[in-house]
């Protein structure tokens, strides 16, 4: 069991250039939440910091249907760190989102008929103008920081 904070890292959800993206529980509420923890490459690189760090502080303004919500944040520690044989570093920050959807809009690309799309992007479109009108600059929309829910919900990560 790999514990950071009040959470119980479950299984990854995914792996991108700076951090990882886990499953994860409240341990006494039973809720389940996203934890994005940088890796051990990204936790060593002063900008991979200062961009996450920037990301926590940003997203965590917003509060939109479009955009996932962030509840939490902290440092892994020496027992997370020595519970996870070394694969979370002592010391790289970690955050805790909703968990949004089942995978991103990257496996939907070129299958979404016209009004599919329209939905999409209108959806994109006013998330990103609540996070402007709020100072907040998305600087990596892509498919995979899309994420889609089993009923066509889209929801922007990855500030």
């Amino acid at each position: 069991m790999i514990a950071l904070g009040p959470f119980v890292l479950e299984s990854i959800l995914g792996r991108g250039g700076m951090a990882v993206v886990w499953r994860a529980r409240h341990q006494e509420q039973g809720d389940p939440v996203a934890v994005k923890v940088l890796t051990s490459d990204g936790a060593r690189n002063p900008l991979f910091f200062k961009t996450f760090r920037s990301e926590a502080r940003g997203a965590a303004g917003l509060d939109h249907p479009g955009i996932v919500s962030v509840y939490d944040h902290g440092l892994v520690d020496d027992a997370a760190d020595e519970a996870s044989a070394g694969t979370l570093l002592s010391g790289s920050p970690y955050l805790v989102m909703e968990i949004a959807g089942p995978g991103t809009l990257t496996r939907h690309k070129g299958r979404l008929a016209w009004p599919e799309l329209q939905g999409v992007l209108l959806g994109l479109l006013d998330a990103l103008a609540h996070a402007h009108a709020r100072g907040v600059v998305h600087r990596d929309i892509k498919p995979a920081n899309v994420l889609v829910g089993d009923d066509g919900t889209v929801k922007l990560t990855d500030f």
